[in-house]
C-alpha cells in the first residue's frame, strides 16, 4: 500500500488521496468483518464449555 503522497499545487494529488482512501476503507472493512466473526466465535465456544460444564456435573451426580 503507497501511503507517501505527491505534494501539488496546493496539498496533495487528490487523485492519490482517493486511492489511498479506498485502500483503507477496505482494510478498516476487512478487519472488522473479521472482528464479528471472531466475537461469534467466542459466543459459539462459550456456549459449548457451558454445555460442557453441564455434562460433567451431570456425570458427577450419576456414576456409571
Amino acid at each position: 500500500m503507497k501511503t507517501k503522497l505527491s505534494v501539488v499545487r496546493r496539498g496533495y494529488d487528490p487523485a492519490e488521496v482517493q486511492e489511498l482512501v479506498g485502500q483503507l476503507a477496505n482494510e478498516l472493512k476487512s478487519q472488522v468483518d473479521e472482528s464479528e466473526v471472531l466475537r461469534a466465535r467466542i459466543v459459539e465456544l462459550e456456549h459449548l464449555s457451558k454445555i460442557q460444564e453441564d455434562v460433567v456435573l451431570i456425570r458427577l451426580q450419576w456414576p456409571v
